[in-house]
């Protein structure tokens, strides 16, 4: 018998425009977010009662210094959502934390500010277990920090991108498509010794944007254009013991400037088919769909290649 096809569905809720490059600013929007928080609520809600799964979600929370410097707390959005998380945890859910280490421009890596910010979310009774990291950004140091602060899992890897342009930086060069411990002497990949926290990277596949030269490895994302949501994610369903997407909030809604970008649909409709479609290819494969948080995957995942 096939096994079921394990979705782990994330969401970062972060400043609007995030994908955009706009992570690290400071003078941030929000509107959208918080409106498209409502409706990204209501079309999962619509999904579970269609399909009659459990469907929980990992919802990445921003917390850091640059909310500090905008709001003037931490921990203002964790605030700001705070009805939100608590009935999404009543319903099963997780509620992580995305950190935002590289403040752009001059400003480089604050590492002292994950302990700093992980200390204020420990004194509020909201220690995470899991984490992405604000661009998805790391080093062999940021790993080893929430590593040492008691993280259990991340998920911030985007197996084979590197990226160092407009304040957008990564590089998971040799990473596997498979949860590990990432080594102490390189963060991207498992080895010996080995840090206790799982990474558990996002799935990629390759994906041409209309402004691309060539394909490049892109996460799966339900609010994509539905033509580029479906591209060889057939193949992935097929293959893979399971399927870990992302999507942001704001890309359920119309963006207020107008502008946003060109793989993103900005529709809740497109969002609704796009998670209906991931039910039909994993029929088509003849699999069942079953749904998970990162912490309860992460608990019984083998980090090994197994879990390809």
């Amino acid at each position: 018998m096939t096994p079921p096809l394990r979705v782990i569905l994330t969401a970062d809720i972060g400043p609007a425009a995030a994908v955009l490059g706009a992570g690290h600013t400071t003078d941030s929007r929000w509107e959208e977010t918080q409106s498209g928080l409502a409706v990204s609520t209501e079309v999962l809600r619509s999904i579970q009662d269609r399909f009659q799964v459990a469907l929980p979600v990992t919802w990445f929370i921003r917390a850091d210094r640059l909310i500090l410097q905008q709001f003037g707390d931490r921990l203002a959005i964790f605030d700001m959502f705070a009805d939100f998380t608590q009935q999404a945890l009543k319903d099963g859910h997780e509620v992580g934390w995305l950190p935002q280490v590289y403040g752009g421009g001059d400003a480089g890596i604050s590492y002292e500010d994950l302990s700093t910010t992980h200390g204020a979310l420990t004194r509020a009774a909201l220690a995470p277990r899991s984490v992405r990291m604000g661009n998805c950004f790391h080093d062999n140091r940021t790993m080893a920090i929430l590593d040492e602060l008691g993280v259990r899992s991340d998920s911030s890897a985007i197996p084979g991108r590197t990226k160092d342009d407009l304040g957008w930086r990564m590089d998971w060069t040799g990473t596997p498509a498979a949860p590990y411990h990432p080594a102490v002497a390189d963060y991207r990949a498992p080895g010996a010794p080995q840090l206790g926290i799982l990474e558990v990277p996002l799935t990629v596949r390759p994906l041409k944007a209309p402004y691309d030269q060539a394909p490049l490895l892109r996460y799966v994302n339900p609010c994509m254009h539905r033509e580029f949501f479906g591209q060889n994610l057939g193949e992935i369903i097929e293959s893979r013991s399971y399927l870990l997407c992302i999507f942001h909030p704001d890309e359920a809604v119309p963006p207020r400037s107008g502008n946003g970008h060109p793989l993103v649909a900005y529709a809740k409709e497109e969002l609704a088919f796009n998670l209906a479609q991931l039910f039909a290819l994993a029929d088509s494969a003849g699999r069942a769909v079953t749904f998970h948080t990162l912490e309860s995957f992460s608990r019984t995942a083998v980090a090994d290649a197994s879990c390809r």
